[in-house]
């Protein structure tokens, strides 16, 4: 397994564990509780970074786009949530 962070349109997660690292171009399936249909997105772009301090330390980021409309609305949600913590001042 490899811990990387997914950076999607509105929300990152950071210390996700994937069995493999996706390629640019691939379809990611992200299975989002509050929905009953899995949303798909498309890796736009996978960065890799080494630390210059511990060896074997590095992060790797992939960003991702909406794929489906299940995915169009997981992102619209994570908006709507980014929206209600910036009027409230703390998360949910």
């Amino acid at each position: 397994m490899i811990t990387v962070t997914l950076h999607f349109p509105n929300a990152d997660f950071e210390g996700i564990e994937l069995p493999a690292v996706p390629a640019k171009g691939d379809r990611f399936v992200w299975d989002e509780k509050d929905t009953e249909a899995d949303s798909e997105w498309t890796v736009t772009s996978v960065d890799w970074s080494a630390s210059r301090f511990r060896s074997g330390s590095g992060a790797v980021a992939i960003v991702l786009d909406p794929a489906n409309t299940a995915a169009h609305q997981v992102s619209e949600g994570h908006k709507a949530e980014g929206v209600a913590e910036a009027r409230t001042g703390h998360p949910r």
